[in-house]
């Protein structure tokens, strides 16, 4: 009879162990899963800033390209000149503006790099207790 209830008890313990480790497993398996997913949010805002850095450079250029134009068309028509070389000074001034969104764009990729490299190192470490703060303009 006492033999009956050391193996019950030694079984109990046992089947304890056992919901522990897979408590456990279950956690890190979150806790991993978590961490990929934080990893894929970062992945795509920083294909996102790319992709506005890009739009920037592409505008940026067709202002000033449509700039020299003008120019042009000033040089052309001397006798309407007045009109072409504000419209000229227009386009320039909006080449200006998209220069003045890039660095910005770029200084939030900075950040958003920083920070999946650290995601990705604690990934790689098996520390999941960082914490992920953005700062959107």
């Amino acid at each position: 009879m006492g033999f009956s209830v050391v193996g019950g008890k030694w079984l109990a313990e046992k089947n304890k162990m056992k919901a522990s480790v897979a408590g456990t497993r279950l956690w890190k398996w979150l806790a991993v899963k978590s961490q990929k997913n934080k990893i894929k949010f970062i992945q795509k805002a920083i294909d996102k800033l790319n992709k506005a850095l890009e739009c920037i450079a592409e505008d940026e250029k067709k202002y000033l390209e449509q700039a020299d134009i003008e120019l042009k068309l000033a040089n052309q028509y001397e006798k309407h000149a007045s009109p072409i070389l504000e419209r000229k000074k227009l386009l320039e001034l909006h080449a200006k503006e998209c220069a003045v969104w890039r660095p910005a764009v770029v200084a939030d990729l900075v950040v958003l790099e920083k920070q999946k490299k650290k995601e990705m190192d604690a990934l790689h470490n098996g520390d999941f207790t960082t914490h992920m703060s953005f700062l959107f303009y």
